[in-house]
C-alpha cells in the first residue's frame, strides 16, 4: 500500500508546473475550477484548473513530499490485506458489485502494531 502511496503521489505530480498560482475566487459551495496542475501537457490553464481547491469558503493545498516521506511510507504494513482477485470477469456479473456511491474507504492505523494499518469501508464519510 506504502508504495501504491508513492506511485500515486509521484503520478498526481507527473507533468505539473511549479509555478506558482493565484487561486481563482471559488463560486461558493461549487468548484469553479478543476484540481491540478495546468502545464502544456494538459492543455488547460489557470483558468480551468490550479493545484489548490479553493471551494466553499476553504482554501486547501497539497502538501510537499520529500523521498524520505515517501521511504517512510513504504515501511508500513497492510494488516488483513484483501483477496486477490479470481478469474471472475465483474463486468459478467454487474448485480455481484453494485456501486455504492456514498461509501468511503480509509486507511486505519492499528493501536496495537506501530507502523500497521487497515484498509476498511464506511457506509459514508460520516
Amino acid at each position: 500500500m506504502g508504495a501504491a502511496l508513492a506511485v500515486t503521489a509521484l503520478w498526481g505530480s507527473a507533468g505539473c508546473s511549479s509555478e506558482p498560482v493565484e487561486p481563482v475566487p471559488d463560486g461558493g459551495d461549487e468548484c469553479t475550477v478543476l484540481f491540478g496542475a495546468p502545464n502544456e501537457n494538459t492543455g488547460l490553464d489557470e483558468s480551468s484548473c490550479q493545484p489548490r481547491c479553493a471551494c466553499g469558503g476553504i482554501d486547501w493545498q497539497p502538501p510537499g513530499y520529500t523521498q524520505s516521506d515517501i521511504d517512510g511510507l513504504r515501511q508500513h504494513v497492510l494488516l488483513d490485506p484483501p483477496e486477490l482477485l479470481g478469474e471472475e470477469d465483474p463486468y459478467q456479473n454487474p448485480e455481484a458489485h453494485v456501486p455504492q456511491p456514498d461509501a468511503v474507504c480509509a486507511v486505519v492505523p492499528d493501536a496495537q502494531q506501530a507502523g500497521a494499518y487497515r484498509v476498511q469501508s464506511f457506509a459514508d464519510w460520516a
